[in-house]
C-alpha cells in the first residue's frame, strides 16, 4: 500500500490517492477493507480470482481545512477472509497553506454537515434512508451541477454486500440538502425478507467539505415482521384466468431503452469508480470492481447487446438487455446463469410481494408493484427469455437475460 502524495502542502482540502494490490497464490474469493488512522468505518468489499494473481484495489481520502489544517495519517488494507491479515500502513502528512495565508482557519459556521439519520422499513419492508444537512453552513451549488451519482447519492449495502452495484439516487439533493436543517427521505427498491444489515452511505467521495464526515455513514440492523406487507383477504394470485386453462397474458406496453454502440463501449474510471461508458454516457456502476466492470464489457461485446431496457425507472424494479430488438441468444464459457421455462413462468404474490415465479422458483421481487411485475413478465414472454444470468453474485453488479 502506498499514498499519493505522501507529504502535500497547498490548499485544502487535500485528496491522497492510496493504492494497493491483494495477491493470492491459488483460486478464491477475498473480503476485505480499508483502515485508516481515524478509525473511520470502511466497507467490506470483494475480489473473485480464477487463478494465482494480484488485483489492484484504490481508495482516496479527502481531507484538511477549517479546523485541520495540518495532519499526518496513514491508510492500509485489512483482509477479513479468507484469512486474516493486514498491509503495511501507507502513511501521508498535509499541511493546509491557504489557511495559513487567510491568517485563521474558515470558520465552522459556513460549513455543511450532511448526515444519515436513521435507516428504517417500510409497511412492504423496503430500506428507507433519511439523510439531513445538520449544517449551519449550505452545500455549495457546484457539488451538485454535474448531477454525479457518486457523489449526491445514497449506497446501501446489505450484510456487507454491495446492494446489485446500484447507485441510489432517489432524492433531489439541490431542493433537500442543499440548505441547512435540510432533510431527504430515500425509498429503495431493496426489500428485506428477514434480519438484515443494512448500510447506508451519503457523499461517500467527499466531495463536500463538512464539519464532520463520519456521520455520513450509518449501519443499522432492521427486521422486516412476518406478513407485515399482507392486506386482509389478499392470497396469491397467479393470473386472472380468461377461458377454462387460459391465463390471461399482460401487454407489454411501450418499452423503455436505451441504444447504444457495444463497439465503442469501454471500461473507464470515473470520479474513482468503474463504469462501462458509451462516449458520454454513463451506462453502468461497478464501484471499485475493476474486474467485474471488464468481465460485463466483454458479455456485452460478444453478445453485441446494443440497448439497455429498464420498468419501472428511475429506479428500475426490471433490467434487461436486447441485440436489435431482439434477445440475446446463445451461451458463453464461464457464464453464470440460472434456467427457467417462460411458458410456466408467472406472476404470484408470495408474502405481500409481487414476484415473477417459475414454479418454486422465485426469479424477480417488485414489491408491491403488480402492474410492473406484469409488464416484466410479458417482456419475458415476448423474447422468450430462458435464463436469467449474472455478475458477481451474491450481490451481483450486472444482470442480463438471454434465451
Amino acid at each position: 500500500m502506498s499514498a499519493k502524495p505522501a507529504s502535500y502542502t497547498g490548499n485544502c482540502p487535500a485528496l491522497i490517492t492510496f493504492g494497493g494490490y491483494i495477491a493470492v497464490n491459488q483460486p478464491m474469493t477475498v473480503q476485505y477493507k480499508f483502515i485508516r488512522s481515524d478509525n473511520a468505518e470502511a466497507l467490506v468489499q470483494t475480489l473473485h480470482f480464477s487463478s494465482k494473481s494480484r488485483q489492484e484495489v484504490t481508495t482516496t481520502w479527502q481531507l484538511g481545512g477549517p479546523g485541520l489544517p495540518t495532519y499526518r495519517g496513514w491508510e492500509a488494507i485489512q483482509v477479513i477472509s479468507p484469512v486474516s491479515v493486514k498491509s503495511n500502513k501507507a502513511e501521508f502528512k498535509i499541511r493546509c497553506t491557504d489557511q495559513e495565508q487567510q491568517g485563521s482557519a474558515e470558520p465552522q459556521g459556513q460549513l455543511s454537515d450532511l448526515a444519515i439519520e436513521d435507516i428504517t422499513l417500510n409497511e412492504q419492508c423496503f430500506v428507507v434512508v433519511k439523510a439531513k444537512n445538520n449544517g449551519p453552513g449550505a452545500v455549495p451549488d457546484k457539488v451538485w451541477t454535474d448531477r454525479a451519482p457518486d457523489s449526491s447519492a445514497i449506497y446501501l449495502y446489505i450484510n456487507g454486500k454491495k446492494w446489485g452495484g446500484q447507485t441510489i439516487a432517489g432524492f433531489d439533493p439541490a431542493k433537500n440538502l442543499q440548505n441547512p436543517g435540510g432533510m431527504a427521505t430515500m425509498t429503495s427498491n431493496l426489500k428485506v425478507t428477514d434480519t438484515a444489515t443494512i448500510e447506508a452511505y451519503i457523499d461517500h467521495t467527499r466531495k463536500v467539505r463538512e464539519t464532520d464526515e463520519r456521520n455520513n455513514v450509518m449501519k443499522k440492523a432492521v427486521t422486516c415482521k412476518a406478513g407485515a406487507a399482507m392486506q386482509p383477504g389478499v392470497v396469491a394470485q397467479p393470473g386472472a384466468v380468461a377461458k377454462p386453462g387460459m391465463v390471461a397474458q399482460p401487454s407489454v406496453g411501450k418499452e423503455d431503452c436505451i441504444s447504444f454502440n457495444p463497439a465503442t463501449a469501454a471500461v473507464q474510471q470515473i470520479q474513482g469508480s468503474w463504469k462501462i461508458v458509451d462516449g458520454s454516457h454513463w451506462m453502468f456502476d461497478f464501484g471499485n470492481n475493476e474486474s467485474e466492470a471488464k468481465k460485463s464489457l466483454n458479455i456485452i461485446t460478444k453478445y453485441r447487446m446494443n440497448q439497455s431496457c429498464f420498468v419501472g425507472r428511475p429506479n428500475p424494479s426490471f433490467q434487461y438487455m436486447l441485440v436489435s430488438g431482439n434477445a440475446p441468444v446463445g451461451a458463453l464459457r464461464d457464464e453464470d446463469c440460472v434456467s427457467f421455462n417462460p411458458a410456466t413462468t408467472t406472476v404470484q404474490q408470495i408474502q405481500g410481494s409481487w414476484k415473477i415465479v417459475d414454479g418454486s422458483h422465485w426469479m424477480f421481487d417488485f414489491g408491491a408493484n403488480k402492474a410492473e411485475a406484469d409488464q416484466a413478465l410479458a417482456i419475458i414472454k415476448k423474447y422468450g427469455f430462458t435464463h436469467s444470468c449474472y455478475v458477481g453474485r451474491p450481490g451481483p453488479s450486472f444482470t442480463y437475460l438471454r434465451r
